[in-house]
């Protein structure tokens, strides 16, 4: 019983420090580019090509931006889609 306001308030300051790095850090690096933009032909040893996962720009919104920010997240997809 003693313990529930330290950790109510211990999960309300990590609310609040993920809410902050999700508005100062919206992407993450793509995954199978490695953030490049660029994948790797298949076939052609030396070829590049656009990176289907993230359509050549290197970086994916995080989950949370996508979870709890879904009008942001419409408008980051529309700028991405724009340049």
């Amino acid at each position: 019983m003693t313990y529930v306001l330290p950790l109510a308030l211990a999960l309300l300051a990590g609310g609040f420090a993920y809410a902050l790095s999700l508005a100062l850090h919206p992407f993450r690096s793509c995954g199978p580019c490695d953030g490049t933009g660029k994948e790797r032909d298949p076939f052609w040893r030396y070829a590049f090509g656009e990176c289907p996962t993230c359509g050549g720009k290197g970086k994916l919104p995080r989950l949370g931006v996508r979870l709890f920010q879904r009008a942001r997240y419409a408008r980051l997809r529309a700028r991405g889609r724009q340049s």
